[in-house]
């Protein structure tokens, strides 16, 4: 079931203090880093939301949430990157790692620091360490906090599962995200037979992503096939196809190097663990917040998340979270 994220993102705004406190949202530091001592790490870009985006660029912003300890007070942190293999340090001072600059705030009610970079180039692949200091004083600091980040560079993922009904009849939806622009081009076929439309180019846009979306609904009449043909990727080209009858059951047909979810999309708990699983991605924790729009039903999974944010584009073999509808029925 879709939805409309920037509305969603305006609402969460608008939702009363004590409401919010009751109810953290995925992208806000209540929900990234719940428990002391946690630090979430968020590589991101320019816009409204805080969204997970685990790939180089010419623009990368890095979000820091962090929890501080019992017992530690501090207002700011100091932030390092470098590879994953070693360790921070236990000063900022002698730590090995890029220094990253950035802008603080905090502490709020229950420990919360966030720490914001200015967009930078980010070109470095594989895991990378983040390190950050909690500021105690002047020339103090506590313990460092970590969090290990696995960059990619180039790729797409292209995945088609159930657009379900509530009484359990699905449709067919089919996503496609790609780090640069690819060529497709795809037909509903068998209601009646018809030919492939024309090719068509998806330009990079929002998040520095090129994506293309169409969703076929649950029909009476017949059980149509979804098909779709990408000519030119990161990936090389590639086909898919999904019949509305095999979506009902289960049914998941993915392509491309890496795990694609559709951010503004609400589906049944079984039915996105499939999703994840058939990419080649890891379930994680399943998590309960509720969602700010209607169309939302209650305990379907509306959002996934990785590091506490949306995740729309990440490789294969990362543990990705869902996020249940904690809205009452």
């Amino acid at each position: 079931m879709r939805r409309t994220p920037v509305i969603a993102a305006i609402l969460a705004l608008a939702v009363p203090a004590a409401a919010a406190a009751a109810d953290p949202q995925p992208g806000t530091p209540r929900f990234a880093a719940p428990t002391r001592g946690g630090i979430a790490v968020i590589p991101t870009d320019d816009s409204f939301a805080t969204t997970y985006l685990p790939f180089t660029s010419r623009t990368r912003r890095f979000v820091v949430y962090a929890r501080l300890p019992v017992g530690v007070r501090a207002r700011a942190l100091l932030v390092t990157a470098g590879p994953a293999r070693r360790r921070c340090a236990a000063t900022y001072r002698a730590d090995r790692g890029t220094r990253l600059p950035v802008t603080s705030g905090g502490p709020t009610p229950g420990g919360w620091v966030t720490a914001r970079t200015a967009p930078r180039r980010w070109a470095r692949l594989g895991r990378s360490r983040f390190c950050a200091w909690p500021v105690t004083g002047p020339g103090r600091t506590a313990r460092p906090l970590t969090r290990v980040v696995r960059f990619f560079g180039g790729g797409i993922g292209a995945v088609q599962w159930a657009d379900r009904d509530p009484e359990g009849t699905a449709g067919v939806v089919t996503e496609v995200m790609s780090t640069s622009s690819f060529r497709h081009r795809s037909r509903v076929n068998g209601c009646p037979e018809v030919p492939f439309g024309a090719e068509r180019t998806s330009g990079v846009g929002r998040w520095g992503l090129a994506r293309v979306t169409s969703i076929n609904p649950y029909s009476a009449r017949c059980d149509h096939s979804n098909d779709l043909e990408v000519a030119s990727s990161d990936d090389g080209a590639f086909s898919l196809s999904l019949l509305a009858r095999d979506a009902e059951a289960g049914a998941v047909r993915h392509a491309g190097s890496l795990c694609a979810f559709l951010p503004d999309w609400s589906t049944r708990p079984d039915d996105a663990a499939r999703l994840v699983e058939a990419q080649g991605c890891r379930v994680g924790r399943t998590l309960r917040a509720r969602s700010s729009e209607d169309v939302d039903r209650p305990d379907w999974v509306w959002a996934f998340t990785v590091n506490g944010a949306e995740a729309p584009l990440v490789p294969r073999g990362t543990t990705v979270d869902l996020v249940v509808n904690a809205r009452p029925r």
